[in-house]
């Protein structure tokens, strides 16, 4: 079964992409694999750093949000990448359950 995961990017050189709204995790998957995923598919880039853990946001001291650092970049002919952005993910806490 899968389950919609919905997700903020923000960050450095990402203002001429174009991401997706939502991704689509299955059962046996985390939360940001699955968005890591659909950022690859819309941007067409590969994430060739992270996901890095990159803290959460807290209200009231309840989590209510998740945060991620990636960076995006295109593979090189003679092996390695080179980076095109910087990207910040905020995965929304829902259920009770962090992936």
């Amino acid at each position: 079964m899968s389950r919609r995961v919905s997700f903020t990017t923000w960050g450095r050189r990402a203002r001429g992409l174009s991401f997706a709204q939502y991704a689509v995790a299955q059962d046996y998957e985390a939360k940001i694999e699955a968005v890591v995923r659909s950022i690859q598919r819309t941007t067409g880039l590969v994430c060739c750093a992270g996901p890095r853990y990159d803290g959460m946001t807290l209200e009231k001291g309840k989590r209510c949000a998740i945060h991620y650092q990636i960076t995006l970049g295109t593979p090189c002919r003679g092996g390695g990448f080179t980076p095109k952005a910087k990207v910040w993910i905020s995965i929304p806490v829902g259920g009770g359950h962090v992936q």
